[in-house]
């Protein structure tokens, strides 16, 4: 009976122990600041969804005052015509450069940089009546917007702004 009794102190005292280290580390890391990370809500955003999708390269040229758009995704190529000034735009993005005075593109990549304002993707949803529908996606801190956008001036903005995808339904 002696021995159990010693036993159950033991068990007893053990547990005040451990009861006594977790309440002193959990103070410790008040003091610190320090939060225990929960399991963070995972939250999707349709908008950014590239099920059904393919990712694709722009090419593009500029033929006396006509401007070609060149989509490329694995073995399959979209030839589109735009207006010069788009496509010398969209040029001028993928070389890095900028005019005497800036366009349009040029303008808004800079306020996009400068408000934090990330291209997140520009996306290619469908033909109607012949035009391409597009949108760019775009992302400030934990906020995602998709905008209604002409699939060139989306891509002249997205060349701008580095590390965006271009996707084609």
């Amino acid at each position: 009976m002696a021995k159990k009794r010693i036993h159950n102190i033991e068990i007893l005292f053990f547990i005040i122990a451990l009861v006594a280290l977790i309440f002193s580390v959990y103070n410790l890391l008040q003091a610190k600041n320090y939060t225990i990370p929960l399991v963070p809500e995972i939250t999707t955003f349709p908008e950014i969804s590239t099920i059904g999708y393919s990712k694709f390269k722009v090419d593009v040229n500029v033929a006396e005052d006509l401007g070609i758009v060149t989509l490329t995704s694995g073995c399959y190529q979209i030839v589109a015509n735009t207006e010069a000034s788009q496509a010398a735009s969209i040029l001028n993005g993928l070389a890095g450069r900028i005019g005497f005075r800036p366009n349009t593109h040029d303008l808004m990549a800079t306020s996009f940089k400068s408000l934090g304002i990330k291209v997140v993707m520009v996306k290619i949803n469908e033909i109607r009546n012949n035009t391409y529908i597009g949108e760019l996606i775009l992302q400030q801190g934990n906020n995602i917007i998709s905008l209604d956008s002409r699939p060139s001036d989306a891509i002249a903005l997205a060349v701008r702004m580095n590390n965006t995808e271009f996707y084609i339904k």
